[in-house]
């Protein structure tokens, strides 16, 4: 289980510490083209495999797509890549956080660098007012739908499981990790995503299709453009899961994101999921979980 760079599993530096400015110069691309690369490698050293499976969520598809079809010899190693909630463009995504991309880009750096929401979290205070509101079912419910709102709604409450108690009796362990932590640019890199897209699509008409796979631009290449990934490149063969209430993987963009993949080995439209459902539904051994491992046995 890889982690992402700078969340709570993964913050030491040879040089730099968590706090320094030096430290958080990174973003997805940078996760892609030199984290994943690094976490596979030293895996299959240590095994003594040739290949391995990659199972990834929301983000890590992302990492994936960009690291298998930017580095050759790296997409030969993988046996098959299982992508649920796959994220590549957020064209049409639908969260109400994404209102934060219309700020302007120094008061969304005022925003982030100001609130830091991930320590606050990690206090004593927070945590004791976490114990409080767990006592009270109210207070539980608003927690609930708090965090799923921004994820998409269910309207099939059994799914997600607020009807049996499921996410009341879980939801201190969840809200102890998640929302984890981040580095600004790797959230100005999705912001620079989604303006250029809808940039695009007003001032220029091109179709939603031409802008996924976009790279960071500003902060690494000398052009007045930024340039594209190009999922076409990566060979290995991809298994894709993709819900319908999903509000940041939204079924609009996975297609774009699928219409692009030369070897599709399988895909699965769920249309009551949202994108917690992935990993914290109680459908998701069923309807995912299981599938991922009947694939794993007709590739062995």
């Amino acid at each position: 289980i890889g982690n992402n760079r700078g969340n709570s599993w993964s913050r030491k530096h040879k040089e730099f510490e968590f706090y320094h400015q030096e430290y958080s110069a990174y973003s997805f691309h940078e996760m892609a083209m030199y984290d994943l690369p690094a976490t596979i490698n030293y895996i299959l050293q240590k095994t003594g495999q040739e290949q391995l499976y990659y199972v990834a969520y929301s983000q890590g598809t992302t990492t994936g797509f960009i690291a298998f079809s930017s580095i050759p010899e790296l997409d030969r190693k993988i046996k098959m890549f299982f992508a649920l909630a796959p994220t590549t463009t957020n064209s049409h995504i639908k969260t109400p956080l994404v209102r934060l991309f219309d700020l302007p880009e120094g008061l969304v750096k005022c925003v982030w660098l100001s609130c830091a929401f991930t320590e606050l979290r990690r206090s004593s205070l927070y945590k004791y007012k976490l114990q409080l509101a767990c006592v009270s079912e109210r207070l539980m419910w608003l927690l609930n739908w708090i965090s799923f709102i921004s994820n998409g709604i269910s309207l099939h409450a059994e799914n997600i499981n607020v009807s049996n108690g499921f996410l009341q009796s879980r939801i201190d362990v969840y809200l102890s990790r998640y929302p984890d932590s981040t580095s600004l640019k790797n959230l100005l890199h999705w912001r620079q995503k989604f303006q250029a897209a809808i940039r695009n699509t007003l001032k220029f008409g091109l179709p939603v299709t031409s802008q996924a796979f976009l790279p960071q631009a500003t902060l690494f290449v000398f052009q007045t453009t930024p340039p594209f990934y190009e999922p076409e490149n990566m060979k290995t063969p991809l298994a894709a899961w993709y819900g319908g209430n999903d509000w940041i993987s939204v079924p609009e963009d996975v297609n774009i994101t699928l219409s692009r993949i030369t070897n599709l080995a399988y895909k699965k439209y769920i249309p009551e999921f949202i994108h917690f459902d992935f990993i914290w539904g109680m459908q998701a051994y069923e309807q995912v979980y299981r599938e991922i491992l009947e694939l794993m046995e007709k590739s062995a």
